[in-house]
């Protein structure tokens, strides 16, 4: 076992080693990191745990999979947060306002969570949510108040699926902005886009993009340019391919993060201001070989079980180089096969019709993904809170104070309190 101590500590207390002691007789852990005193927490460890790839039966190698507990005390509930990606210790709103222990479980085949061979079939939701259920079985006799789980966008779908499998797991679940798509790529976020367009600044947006893709040769030497900065290399998509893929992707993520109409540039808009804008809204790293390495678990997901969304492309026919092939599937793992559910989700949808109790779902109006929200049925004890004019990074904070008081009310009648 590695044993690496932060330097933002100084003496590592008798108390800290006593807890991590507590730590090494549930988990077989590779190595840990005391990261002391922080954020309200009396201890923090970061631990590297021997996981199973395959829980059914146990016969692949494990992989070492990175936890953080934040410590506050025994006697305190526990928060259990899933990344749904790479993750690192950050403060938790929900732990803040609950004054609750936080575990944060980094998403399997993510980050430093990898194992050395990998076994693109383990890489599903159910084996994910049965990580989290080892997690939880093995500290649910140190912490032993109630547990609420929770995660952000992927993380928050993850959520529901470990809420509708392991029902009696966590007491109650706060799923953030986590979508539950019924199609590879599902026709209500397209839907979504056009209503909100039609409301608004639909035609603006069609006429930047139409502008961006007409004088993409005076664009691509300003995205070499960043390439070339940065060290950023576009092999799995070229560059005039990934302004082109930026271009198709720039209303989804207008909307997903609740951009301002005023600020989309004119339809005669020079070609550092296209490039700007969509640098700023999209990102042209998005689409660099980086980027697509470290998103490649996630497409995987998306498209065999998770569902996604496809690009509107009507009325650019013209200006693109291949108008019928630009699709999210471009970024999925070369040479793998993807063989995609339909009914995986429809399945975990049916679940939390039934078992669906003491769910709180928050989301932001504006966000596509929001299309795909899941609703809890009206005899559930259950919240689902759509913030007008929020997208994508909407949290507590952010909601009406009547709505902020009505979710603390119901977490502490669940927790009692």
């Amino acid at each position: 076992m590695t044993f690496l101590l932060s330097m933002a500590i100084g003496l590592v207390t008798a108390q800290s080693m006593q807890i991590l002691d507590l730590f090494q007789e549930k988990f077989d852990i590779i190595e840990y990191e005391l990261l002391g005193e922080q954020d309200g927490y009396s201890d923090v460890y970061e631990l590297t745990i021997r996981q199973d790839q395959n829980h059914e039966t146990k016969e692949i190698e494990a992989f070492p999979q990175r936890i953080w507990i934040a410590h506050r005390d025994f006697d305190a509930p526990t928060v259990l947060q899933t990344s749904g990606y790479s993750a690192g210790f950050r403060p938790n709103e929900l732990a803040e306002l609950l004054k609750a222990n936080l575990v944060i479980v980094e998403y399997r085949y993510y980050g430093e969570s990898i194992p050395k061979d990998y076994h693109w079939q383990y890489l599903t939701n159910d084996q994910a949510a049965d990580d989290l259920h080892m997690i939880r079985q093995s500290l649910k006799r140190l912490y032993r108040k109630h547990w609420v789980a929770t995660g952000i966008s992927k993380g928050g779908t993850t959520t529901c699926i470990y809420k509708a499998k392991y029902p009696r797991d966590v007491r109650a679940a706060v799923p953030y902005v986590g979508p539950l798509p019924i199609q590879q790529e599902d026709d209500r976020m397209d839907e979504h886009i056009i209503r909100l367009g039609e409301q608004s600044c639909g035609d603006k947006i069609k006429a930047f993009q139409k502008r961006a893709l007409a004088i993409d040769d005076e664009v691509l030497p300003l995205i070499d340019s960043i390439a070339r900065a940065d060290q950023m290399s576009f092999t799995n998509v070229d560059m005039a391919l990934a302004h082109e893929y930026a271009v198709l992707e720039l209303p989804f993520s207008f909307w997903q993060y609740a951009h301002a109409c005023d600020d989309i540039p004119s339809a005669d808009a020079s070609a550092r201001e296209v490039f700007n804008y969509l640098q700023n809204i999209v990102g042209y790293n998005f689409y660099s070989d980086m980027v697509y390495e470290f998103y490649k678990p996630a497409f995987y997901q998306f498209f065999a079980e998770n569902g996604y969304y496809r690009f509107l492309s009507s009325g650019f026919e013209e200006l693109l180089d291949d108008a019928d092939h630009h699709s999210n599937q471009a970024f999925l793992p070369k040479g793998v096969e993807v063989k995609y559910d339909p009914d995986y989700m429809k399945d975990v949808i049916a679940t939390l019709d039934r078992k669906g109790k003491r769910m709180i779902y928050i989301h932001g109006a504006l966000d596509p993904w929001a299309a795909c929200a899941y609703r809890p049925k009206p005899k559930h004890d259950a919240l689902f809170i759509a913030k007008e004019g929020a997208g994508h990074s909407v949290r507590i904070a952010d909601l009406d104070q009547a709505d902020q008081d009505l979710i603390l009310e119901k977490l502490k009648s669940w927790l009692k309190l």
